[in-house]
């Protein structure tokens, strides 16, 4: 990438640029998307994590465009799972984020005491096939200080139908007062809410 920077320059003179902040990202009808990030037994808040790694970032290398944004991975169905987590976003973090700043902060820490390196989020099974390691994952969200996953719970909208009024009205009954100044003739229709 750092073969595109005269590019980049080049572009960056001849165009207006605007700032855009990194924001939770919402769907076409804007409302906000609630994602996760899959562990062992618990699932992480995407949002949270963003916002403590991007900290952390801004903090390590003063560098605004080294930030992760809210589609800087794909969610199924809402979870990222483990294996993307990992194969995107820990790649990028170790390899081109904090590989020249070193990996002394605490939320690098492993159980052992030692560094929780690239390597360490990877074990194989008895035949050979390459899984990543959940705890790995889990141990990394918690030294950041992620909030678990809430799931939110959008109420669907019912249609409801007006009830029977509490007594039926006589039917040649006239309202005397209709017309009236200052009469509002009152609603039998009850609705539930």
């Amino acid at each position: 990438d750092q073969s595109l920077f005269p590019i980049d320059s080049a572009f960056k003179r001849r165009w207006d640029w605007q700032y855009m902040p990194i924001a939770k990202g919402r769907d076409e009808q804007g409302k906000e998307l609630n994602w996760s990030i899959e562990a062992v037994d618990n699932r992480y808040d995407w949002w949270s994590f963003l916002t403590k790694i991007n900290e952390q970032i801004g903090s390590t290398t003063n560098s605004e465009d080294k930030k992760l944004g809210f589609f800087f991975c794909k969610a199924v169905n809402g979870k990222i799972s483990a294996e993307t987590f990992v194969g995107k976003v820990i790649f990028y973090l170790w390899n081109d984020v904090f590989k020249d700043f070193g990996f002394d902060n605490t939320i690098f820490n492993d159980e052992d005491g030692g560094t929780l390196s690239f390597d360490k989020f990877y074990t194989t099974n008895d035949k050979g096939k390459v899984i990543v390691r959940k705890d790995k994952v889990e141990k990394f969200l918690m030294n950041l200080g992620v909030e678990l996953f809430v799931e939110i719970v959008e109420e669907q909208e019912e249609i409801l139908e007006p009830s029977e009024p509490d007594e039926p009205e006589e039917p040649n009954e006239v309202d005397e007062h209709a017309g009236d100044a200052g009469h509002t003739e009152l609603d039998q229709i009850r609705y539930k809410y």
